[in-house]
């Protein structure tokens, strides 16, 4: 018995020294310190091979003190070092080969992996990115993607165009949840703006379909915006940032306030952020010769507590009015660590917005060629956003694992009211969402991995119209938005992604998603009677019942990539995506300019096809990007006379057309985009990017909407050790009015009146523009804290341009102040 105490503890001592003496390393990135998965470790005579995993680390045990160990990554420069010189080391650095060659992605298929192995083209915007610049919203953030457009229709919008789709053909993600939603419209969308820039770590924007990853929606690429999250043990337990930016034309003020605690088992992230936008100033230098477009010589002053019966002359008709507002941001995430192979993020983030006027319609003018409303404005837009996320590592079934729960409330409304009525015309939502996503990864061997996952969705929502007589108060129940007694919105999708590597220099990916999705709306025209019949046309509402609708989508994707030498990379990817008719396609009901949106209950999901081919070089000093597409939309959603061009019916007391939305045949959207960075000499960088895109409809050749004119920037910035300096220029071409679409989402009545040949008058479509801007950071010391100091002169020669599709002229000459205090 005593033999057998001493064997059971002779065993216990050998296994705890195996565990204490275990060789463990860190192979880290040697420019930004990330760590390095997927590096090969192997001797001299591979006889002994090892890989790290995602966290770098490497386990060296079975290797011998005298052997060499070779340290292999296909975007990094390979070291040999011999095994008893690393035994005092936790750490080793490895130099990337060329320049953005070691950047990671995290959005592809939705887990980590390097860009030199990726099959599609993907941009990530960062603190260095955008370093030089002082976006207000994080839709500004993305005019430095590159290839991507930003429509506005006022000033608290943003509404991100990629590769000729737009807003519910665009897929928003924050931290991982898609922010779309059963409401997101075919029109432009702001939703965007409720992402605070403060707090964010980086962006991602993958460019094509991507619904093997996300699902419904993805078809002209995914904006995937990454909130900061708090580090474990981090050298400094207690971080309190402030930064204020101040604008001196327009009076705009932002304040962020952070603070960040690390602890070595859980870490906090506290960020608020307060904004206050003024009015816009337009441009004064009027390149294009249109002397008068976008003056605004009147304007409404009316508010909740004033009412005005005439518009107001505007003294300065280069002051576009009403569109000011203000914003409130606030984020808290807490980062716990539950043990060696697990982590627990809880992530909450609220937005509130002021009132925002919607520019574009308060500048629309009725038959008369006055102004046609005293209101219409956006109600506070709020965004209440709610996750936890468990993390999990180092499992039989996976190498890592995401399961994500998150809830979502939407609160929006739309207020309007025309001048010579004391009616107020309201529309309000409410939307809850609740999801659910578990993604998946596991190394099977040294050259196949597979990501797979699941996604359910459901969206309720409630929404109400009504109107009420700013007078008397009185309230009246009236026509909703979207169906009136209530909706919902519900999705089940499950997905994998293989990919394997055929050698070192060729690898590929193939990828599935089946994705179900169920709609049951209902509505309730009850409340009309004898009051509403010189109003509204009773009959015509009343047709409108119940709807349940279900659809089934299969997409998949194939891409291929060979690197033809460490420095040049050329891919290849097919892939395919879907769009399932939301509620707002199917149920919604609005008017805008004389025309009625009505519902149509037999909509079908529009999918796409899309070929992407792409070449890009690396070296030390440069790194240029270049790709093609051409993508086919089977079952296009777009609008079309609800019967026919000439009926019409009564809707508030006017006489309208009749539009609803079809599935209008196919469609073709192509393009390119071109992109470069280089180094010259030791401090000057040189960015640039330019984009062309194309698009017209199979069945009669009509333009497709969305589709930009060519547009691009370029940057040069002059790097010093306690100093930045930087010139940009951004710019854009013409836009015809042919090329415009039918259903006016292009926006053609915001562009130029001209006379024709035989003296009526016509849209001239939208001008080219381009305009400078000059940046400066100093970065000094003051109490022994850092302090960076930037000053950006704005559109510098004060150019007067519109955005394509945009409802408001951009900013003129401004110089913004920005001050960090760290």
């Amino acid at each position: 018995m005593k033999s057998f105490h001493k064997n059971i503890i002779l065993i216990l001592l050998i296994l705890l020294s195996n565990h204490i003496f275990s060789q463990k390393i860190r192979v880290i990135d040697s420019i930004n310190e990330r760590p390095i998965p997927n590096v090969f470790v192997f001797d001299l005579e591979k006889k002994n091979r090892k890989i790290s995993n995602i966290n770098g680390v490497v386990n060296l045990d079975d290797f011998k003190e005298y052997d060499s160990l070779v340290f292999r990554h296909i975007v990094y420069e390979t070291k040999i070092f011999l095994f008893k010189d690393l035994k005092n080391k936790k750490t080793i650095q490895l130099n990337p080969k060329a320049l953005g060659l070691s950047e990671v992605i995290l959005s592809v298929s939705r887990n980590t992996q390097n860009i030199a192995t990726l099959s599609r083209k993907v941009s990530v915007i960062d603190k260095r990115t955008i370093s030089m610049e002082s976006p207000k919203t994080s839709a500004e953030i993305l005019y430095h993607g590159g290839g991507i457009h930003v429509q506005k229709s006022q000033s608290g919008g943003g509404s991100p165009v990629i590769r000729g789709f737009e807003a519910n053909r665009v897929l928003l993600v924050i931290d991982g949840v898609r922010m779309n939603n059963a409401i997101y419209r075919s029109g432009h969308i702001q939703n965007s703006i409720t992402i605070d820039p403060s707090a964010l770590e980086r962006t991602e924007v993958i460019y094509g379909p991507s619904s093997v990853g996300y699902g419904s929606d993805a078809l002209g690429g995914v904006v995937h915006y990454y909130t900061k999250t708090p580090k474990l043990d981090n050298d400094k337990t207690f971080n309190y940032k402030r930064s204020t930016s101040y604008n001196l034309r327009d009076k705009s003020r932002i304040t962020n306030r952070s603070i960040e605690i690390s602890k070595k088992n859980w870490a906090s992230y506290t960020s608020y952020t307060k904004s206050n936008f003024g009015d816009i100033y337009m441009g004064k230098v009027r390149n294009h010769g249109y002397n008068n477009w976008g003056l605004v010589n009147f304007y409404s002053k009316n508010t909740k507590s004033e009412f005005y019966e005439n518009p107001s002359v505007n003294n300065n008709p280069n002051l576009q009015r009403n569109t000011a507002y203000k914003q409130n941001d606030l984020i808290q995430k807490f980062n716990f660590k539950l043990g060696n192979k697990s982590r627990l993020i809880l992530n909450f983030q609220f937005s509130e917005s002021s009132n925002i006027n919607r520019f574009d319609k308060l500048t629309e003018l009725n038959d008369l060629g006055n102004l046609k409303f005293a209101e219409w404005y956006y109600g506070p837009q709020k965004r209440t956003f709610i996750s936890s996320k468990l993390n999990l590592y180092n499992q039989k079934l996976f190498d890592r694992m995401n399961l994500t729960l998150a809830y979502q409330k939407i609160d929006e409304s739309r207020n309007k009211r025309k001048f010579g009525s004391n009616i107020l015309n309201t529309q309000d939502e409410d939307l809850d969402v609740i999801s659910v996503n578990s993604d998946f990864f596991k190394r099977l061997n040294r050259q196949n991995t597979i990501a797979y996952g699941f996604e359910l969705t459901s969206n309720n929502l409630d929404s109400n119209g009504y109107q009420s007589d700013v007078n008397s108060n009185d309230i009246l129940e009236s026509i909703s938005r979207y169906p009136n007694n209530g909706s919902d919105y519900k999705s089940l999708a499950g997905y994998f992604n293989f990919k394997k590597f055929i050698n070192l220099k060729t690898n590929y990916d193939f990828g599935l998603r089946f994705s179900s999705v169920t709609i049951n709306a209902d509505w309730d025209y009850d409340f009309f009677d004898s009051d509403y019949e010189d109003k509204y046309d009773v009959l015509f509402f009343n047709q409108f019942d119940d709807l349940k609708m279900s659809n089934a989508s299969i997409t998949g994707s194939l891409g291929i990539v060979h690197r033809m030498n460490d420095l040049n990379k050329i891919s290849f990817n097919l892939s395919s995506g879907f769009r399932s008719p939301n509620i707002d396609d199917i149920g919604k009901i609005r008017e805008n300019a004389g025309v009625l949106s009505v519902p149509n209950m037999n909509l079908k999901p529009e999918y796409v096809y899309t070929l992407d081919l792409g070449w890009s070089k690396f070296n030390k000093k440069f790194r240029t990007n270049l790709n093609i597409y051409y993508t086919i939309l089977n079952g296009s959603i777009g609008r079309d006379y609800f019967k026919n061009e000439t009926e019409t019916i009564l809707f508030d007391e006017e006489f309208v057309q009749m539009m609803a939305n079809f599935n209008l045949g196919n469609s073709n959207v192509y393009g390119g985009n071109f992109d470069f960075k280089a180094n010259l000499f030791d401090n000057i960088v040189v960015d640039g990017s330019l984009t062309y895109t194309k698009g017209s409809s199979f069945r009669d050749i009509l333009p497709m909407p969305s589709i930009p004119p060519i547009f691009g920037f370029l940057k040069i910035k002059l790097i010093k050790e306690k100093s930045q300096l930087q010139l940009s220029y951004r710019f854009s071409g013409s836009k015809n009015p042919e090329t415009y679409s039918m259903g006016g989402e292009d926006g053609l009545d915001e562009t130029p009146l001209i006379l024709n040949e035989i003296g009526e008058t016509e849209y001239a479509g939208m001008p080219s523009w381009g305009v400078f801007q000059l940046s400066s950071l100093f970065k000094t010391r003051l109490f022994k804290r850092s302090i960076d100091i930037k000053f950006i002169l704005d559109n510098i020669f004060d150019i007067h341009y519109r955005e394509f599709a945009s409802g408001i002229s951009s900013p003129g000459r401004s110089l913004n102040l920005v001050v960090n205090f760290n």
